[in-house]
């Protein structure tokens, strides 16, 4: 996805907002990831090779799309368009890489163009959905008219398995940081891998009162995108116009893996 230049990097208060810590994994935690070890299963248990990912789940599990949200905005720019999209992983298997397809539609169902993307769908990525675990994606961009639905498709999911080389990254201590107009949504990544994980996204996911997704930042806005082993403190800035009534911020850190399979 290409950086979001146009969107506002000055952030406005969000009023009352309470603020829930998200983790991205079990509250029992994992062995530490070897990213020596190599993956057990056999060719014939699998639908790939055992040191490559595979294109379906041993147990033919599928990522669902859990809930989504979207609110349309205004900034000085123009109208935009923020949505969210929580992702579940219901296989034993580890999903690697999942490619979700998005188009934004109008009343009349008509496609809208992205135009930060300067596409009409736009792909984005979930690097890793541990097994029975979740996985968030948001995105913020311009449009020329308002949104009436946001339409996700699953395009395709990569798999390996559990043995031991991968882990979530877990998240706490999610709270916002008000400067005057601003707000900053720090937070901390807990890492068990042994070296650096680069690239990592980190997203914040913004609910009202009752729980429904508003939607959240584009990955951009993360201030850091690469976690060291143990703990490490960051941030991201939230644009100027957020939705209404935003109550709880759950932020989600999604790591790149690719080096590990």
């Amino acid at each position: 996805m290409p950086p979001l230049t146009a969107l506002a990097r000055v952030a406005a208060v969000v009023a009352a907002i309470a603020v829930t810590g998200c983790t991205a994994g079990p509250s029992d935690p994992r062995p530490t990831p070897d990213s020596s070890a190599a993956g057990s299963a056999s060719a014939s248990e699998t639908t790939g090779t055992s040191d490559q990912p595979w294109d379906q789940a041993r147990d033919d599990a599928e990522i669902t799309i859990e809930e989504t949200g979207f609110s349309n905005l205004e900034d000085d720019s123009g109208m935009q368009v923020t949505y969210a999209i929580l992702l579940s992983n219901p296989s034993r298997d580890v999903a690697v890489g999942t490619s979700l397809e998005v188009s934004l539609l109008d009343a009349q169902g008509k496609v809208i163009k992205d135009k930060v993307a300067d596409r009409k769908k736009t792909v984005l990525s979930a690097n890793l959905v541990m097994p029975g675990e979740e996985q968030a994606i948001s995105n913020r961009t311009y449009v020329d008219r308002r949104v009436d639905r946001v339409k996700i498709t699953i395009a395709d999911s990569h798999w390996a398995e559990d043995d031991g080389r991968f882990s979530e990254l877990t998240v706490s201590k999610v709270r916002p940081v008000r400067d005057d107009d601003d707000l900053t949504v720090s937070f901390t990544v807990h890492s068990r891998y042994d070296e650096t994980i680069s690239p990592a996204e980190a997203y914040a996911i913004l609910r009202d009162g009752d729980g429904k997704l508003l939607g959240g930042s584009a990955y951009i806005n993360a201030e850091q995108h690469e976690y060291s082993p143990g703990r490490t403190a960051t941030e991201i800035e939230l644009d100027r116009t957020q939705p209404e009534n935003v109550k709880d911020i759950e932020v989600y850190a999604d790591p790149y893996v690719g080096e590990l399979i």
